[in-house]
Protein backbone atom coordinates (compact mmCIF):
# COMPACT_ATOMS: atom_id res chain seq x y z
CA UNK A 1 0.00 0.00 0.00
CA UNK A 2 2.73 2.45 0.97
CA UNK A 3 4.67 1.98 -2.24
CA UNK A 4 1.60 2.58 -4.44
CA UNK A 5 -0.22 5.25 -2.41
CA UNK A 6 0.18 7.67 -5.30
CA UNK A 7 -2.11 5.40 -7.35
CA UNK A 8 -4.97 5.67 -4.86
CA UNK A 9 -7.96 7.60 -6.20
CA UNK A 10 -9.58 9.56 -3.32
CA UNK A 11 -12.92 9.50 -5.17
CA UNK A 12 -13.29 5.90 -3.97
CA UNK A 13 -13.23 4.38 -0.50
CA UNK A 14 -9.77 3.39 0.66
CA UNK A 15 -11.11 0.11 2.05
CA UNK A 16 -12.11 -1.04 -1.43
CA UNK A 17 -8.61 -0.32 -2.66
CA UNK A 18 -7.04 -2.13 0.33
CA UNK A 19 -9.30 -5.17 -0.14
CA UNK A 20 -8.24 -5.35 -3.79
CA UNK A 21 -4.57 -5.23 -2.77
CA UNK A 22 -5.13 -8.02 -0.23
CA UNK A 23 -7.08 -10.06 -2.80
CA UNK A 24 -4.36 -9.70 -5.44
CA UNK A 25 -1.61 -10.53 -2.94
CA UNK A 26 -3.53 -13.65 -1.89
CA UNK A 27 -3.90 -14.78 -5.49
CA UNK A 28 -0.21 -14.13 -6.04
CA UNK A 29 0.67 -16.20 -2.97
CA UNK A 30 -1.49 -19.09 -4.19
CA UNK A 31 0.05 -18.83 -7.65
CA UNK A 32 3.60 -18.83 -6.29
CA UNK A 33 2.79 -21.73 -3.97
CA UNK A 34 1.55 -23.87 -6.82
CA UNK A 35 4.08 -22.81 -9.43
CA UNK A 36 6.47 -25.43 -10.80
CA UNK A 37 10.01 -24.98 -9.59
CA UNK A 38 11.82 -26.91 -12.25
CA UNK A 39 13.86 -25.48 -15.09
CA UNK A 40 11.07 -26.65 -17.40
CA UNK A 41 9.00 -23.82 -15.97
CA UNK A 42 11.49 -21.30 -17.29
CA UNK A 43 11.64 -22.97 -20.70
CA UNK A 44 7.88 -22.49 -21.02
CA UNK A 45 8.63 -18.76 -21.14
CA UNK A 46 11.39 -19.10 -23.72
CA UNK A 47 14.31 -18.86 -21.28
CA UNK A 48 17.22 -21.08 -22.31
CA UNK A 49 18.85 -22.49 -19.18
CA UNK A 50 21.60 -25.12 -19.16
CA UNK A 51 22.44 -24.98 -15.46
CA UNK A 52 21.12 -23.13 -12.43
CA UNK A 53 24.18 -20.89 -12.12
CA UNK A 54 23.73 -19.48 -15.61
CA UNK A 55 20.29 -17.92 -15.16
CA UNK A 56 19.78 -14.45 -16.58
CA UNK A 57 19.73 -11.66 -13.97
CA UNK A 58 16.42 -11.34 -12.12
CA UNK A 59 15.20 -14.87 -12.85
CA UNK A 60 16.82 -16.60 -9.88
CA UNK A 61 13.77 -15.95 -7.72
CA UNK A 62 11.62 -17.97 -10.13
CA UNK A 63 13.27 -21.11 -8.80
CA UNK A 64 12.47 -22.06 -5.24
CA UNK A 65 15.07 -23.82 -3.15
CA UNK A 66 12.51 -25.45 -0.88
CA UNK A 67 10.18 -28.31 -1.62
CA UNK A 68 6.66 -27.42 -2.61
CA UNK A 69 4.03 -28.26 -0.04
CA UNK A 70 1.24 -30.57 -1.03
CA UNK A 71 -2.41 -29.72 -0.56
CA UNK A 72 -2.46 -32.27 2.28
CA UNK A 73 0.31 -30.33 4.06
CA UNK A 74 -1.80 -27.18 3.91
CA UNK A 75 -4.89 -29.04 5.14
CA UNK A 76 -2.91 -30.39 8.10
CA UNK A 77 -1.62 -26.89 8.91
CA UNK A 78 -5.17 -25.55 8.77
CA UNK A 79 -6.38 -28.33 11.09
CA UNK A 80 -3.57 -27.55 13.55
CA UNK A 81 -4.45 -23.85 13.48
CA UNK A 82 -8.12 -24.62 14.06
CA UNK A 83 -7.22 -26.82 17.05
CA UNK A 84 -5.07 -24.04 18.51
CA UNK A 85 -7.90 -21.53 17.93
CA UNK A 86 -10.41 -23.77 19.71
CA UNK A 87 -7.98 -24.32 22.59
CA UNK A 88 -7.49 -20.56 22.90
CA UNK A 89 -11.26 -20.05 23.03
CA UNK A 90 -11.52 -22.67 25.78
CA UNK A 91 -8.70 -20.98 27.70
CA UNK A 92 -10.48 -17.65 27.25
CA UNK A 93 -13.58 -19.08 28.95
CA UNK A 94 -11.45 -19.93 32.01
CA UNK A 95 -10.22 -16.36 32.49
CA UNK A 96 -11.43 -14.30 35.45
CA UNK A 97 -14.34 -12.06 34.54
CA UNK A 98 -12.33 -8.83 34.64
CA UNK A 99 -9.97 -10.22 31.99
CA UNK A 100 -12.44 -12.32 29.98
CA UNK A 101 -14.88 -9.53 29.09
CA UNK A 102 -12.14 -7.18 27.97
CA UNK A 103 -10.22 -9.85 26.04
CA UNK A 104 -13.44 -10.94 24.29
CA UNK A 105 -14.26 -7.33 23.42
CA UNK A 106 -10.82 -6.84 21.91
CA UNK A 107 -10.00 -10.19 20.28
CA UNK A 108 -13.43 -11.49 19.32
CA UNK A 109 -15.51 -8.32 18.89
CA UNK A 110 -12.48 -6.34 17.59
CA UNK A 111 -13.38 -3.25 19.60
CA UNK A 112 -10.95 -0.35 19.89
CA UNK A 113 -9.12 0.15 23.17
CA UNK A 114 -10.86 3.49 23.72
CA UNK A 115 -14.31 1.95 23.20
CA UNK A 116 -13.54 -0.85 25.63
CA UNK A 117 -12.39 1.66 28.25
CA UNK A 118 -15.58 3.65 27.80
CA UNK A 119 -17.80 0.54 27.87
CA UNK A 120 -16.28 -0.77 31.11
CA UNK A 121 -15.72 2.68 32.62
CA UNK A 122 -12.01 2.09 33.23
CA UNK A 123 -8.85 3.84 32.10
CA UNK A 124 -7.20 3.14 28.77
CA UNK A 125 -4.05 1.91 30.52
CA UNK A 126 -6.11 -0.56 32.57
CA UNK A 127 -7.63 -1.92 29.35
CA UNK A 128 -4.17 -2.39 27.83
CA UNK A 129 -2.87 -4.08 30.98
CA UNK A 130 -5.82 -6.46 31.23
CA UNK A 131 -5.58 -7.42 27.57
CA UNK A 132 -1.85 -8.07 27.89
CA UNK A 133 -2.37 -10.08 31.10
CA UNK A 134 -5.31 -11.96 29.59
CA UNK A 135 -3.24 -12.95 26.56
CA UNK A 136 -0.45 -14.12 28.85
CA UNK A 137 -2.87 -16.26 30.88
CA UNK A 138 -4.26 -17.80 27.69
CA UNK A 139 -0.73 -18.53 26.46
CA UNK A 140 0.09 -20.23 29.80
CA UNK A 141 -2.93 -22.50 29.42
CA UNK A 142 -1.94 -23.44 25.87
CA UNK A 143 1.55 -24.57 26.82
Amino acid sequence: MWTKIDQYDPNYQITTWLYRIAYNESLGWIYRRNKKTSLDYLSEFGVEVNEVGSLPAGLEDLIYEHEQKTEQDYLEEDADLMNMYESALEAMKDLKGMYREIVVDRLINEMKYEDIAQKHNISLQTVKNRIRRGKALIAEQLT
